[in-house]
Parts: structure tokens; C-alpha cells; sequence
């Protein structure tokens, strides 16, 4: 969100970093970096993109300086819904801008772990629903045969 576009290098790093950090959770499909960029300000829809991905969630983010002389850089991670498009949730953080490079690990592990969490609730929910399913069914296919 930069006006001259300066801060692509570091938006680009902390794409890469987060992807390395969401790929280590076993139970996530995570696209890679040159799977999502063609949609990097792109103005397509939400849910035509988690459509187009076949993604359940989408992770969005911003880069933008913060304050007049911008001597502080707000980096917000939006968690969105693939099927409606809506927002789920959205967490900020700030640094100083002359840290960057030396932030981008750490701010990628902490979006990492905001995101792990509602991540983690949602796939317990589905875990939890399949469960639910797959006893329904048993018991109906159990009444059918006995």
C-alpha cells in the first residue's frame, strides 16, 4: 500500500515466509507463492479466487507506512472465508521501518500462530462435523442391515 509500490520486496518476503510457516501444518493444503500471485492486486472477487484455487481459506495482507514521515510499518493479515468472501478475522501488527529485513521472520511466525489458531478451530470443526457424519451414517447403514 505504499504509493510508489517500495515495499513489493518486503510483501513478497513475508508471502514467502508465511507460506513456509502454514506448509509445516501437516493438515493444511497451502498454495505456493507463484500459485497465488497471479492474483496480487488483481480485482477479482474473494470467493472467485477460492474458487479458482480450490481454497477454503484465503490469507490476505497489507504492507503500509504508518504516520507522516512513515518511520513505522503496519503489516495486516486478514483470515477470509473462500466460499462467502467475508473477513473472519484480521490482526495488525507495527515495526519500526528500518527493521524490515530483520522482521520479516518474526512477523511471519506471529501471523503464523494468529492464524494457526483460527485455522486450528476450523479444521477442529470440520474434523468434528466428518466425525458426526461418519456415526450418522453408520448408525443409519447399521439400521438398514440389522
Amino acid at each position: 500500500m505504499s504509493r510508489d509500490s517500495s515495499l513489493g520486496y518486503l510483501t513478497d518476503g513475508l508471502t514467502e515466509a508465511l507460506i513456509d510457516e502454514l506448509a509445516q501444518v501437516r493438515t493444511l493444503d497451502v498454495i505456493s507463492r507463484n500459485g497465488v500471485g497471479q492474483y496480487r492486486g488483481a480485482r477479482v472477487s474473494r470467493d472467485s479466487i477460492a474458487r479458482a484455487l480450490a481454497a477454503g481459506t484465503l490469507v490476505e495482507g497489507s504492507v503500509e507506512p504508518v504516520g507522516a514521515r512513515g518511520v513505522r510499518l503496519r503489516v495486516t493479515v486478514r483470515l477470509v472465508d473462500g466460499a462467502s468472501g467475508a473477513e473472519v478475522r484480521r490482526q495488525g501488527f507495527e515495526l519500526p521501518a528500518g527493521e524490515q529485513l530483520a522482521m520479516r521472520d518474526s512477523l511471519a511466525h506471529r501471523a503464523a500462530l494468529f492464524l494457526r489458531e483460527r485455522l486450528g478451530e476450523e479444521i477442529r470443526l470440520r474434523e468434528e462435523r466428518a466425525g458426526r457424519e461418519a456415526w450418522r451414517h453408520g448408525r443409519w447403514c447399521s439400521g438398514q442391515n440389522g
